[in-house]
């Protein structure tokens, strides 16, 4: 095809043709059955600080091991700047993350960074700063 009107004919039905489909880019994903598939990176795992001065022990028969939990920046923490609340999906506070681990996570939580918080590990038996692991993971 070394006819240059042929070669843009050409380019014009395919560039017509791609617009044409239904959602752009999306219809090329289904044709192709392309997935994206988003990452989890470990950040760590890590027993609640505070646990037994908070809801912990009065819901632990409502604590599962990978079960969800929030994480919430709290700024206004007199003690420390870079506070993380550990919530359970209900509301009820379990306790921090630990200040040796807090300072990136907070940053991260504030910054709009997507992070997924889970109960690891549940050992009742356990004293009760070591009742609960929490693993930490951010979604890219």
């Amino acid at each position: 095809m070394n006819d240059p009107e042929k070669m843009k004919n050409s380019r014009r039905g395919f560039l017509k043709l791609l617009l044409g489909l239904p959602l752009g880019f999306s219809a090329v994903k289904a044709i192709y059955g392309h997935q994206e598939t988003r990452k989890k990176l470990l950040l760590n795992i890590f027993s609640i600080a505070g646990y037994q001065y908070y809801d912990g022990p009065t819901v632990e028969e409502e604590l599962q091991q990978n079960a969800p939990l929030h994480l919430r920046p709290e700024a206004e923490n007199p003690h420390d700047d870079f506070a993380v609340e550990i919530l359970m999906e209900d509301g009820h506070k379990l306790g921090y993350v630990p200040r040796s681990d807090n300072k990136a996570i907070s940053r991260l939580l504030r910054q709009g960074a997507n992070i997924e918080a889970r109960i690891d590990l549940f050992q009742p038996e356990n004293e009760s700063w070591q009742r609960v692991k929490v693993e930490i993971k951010l979604v890219v």
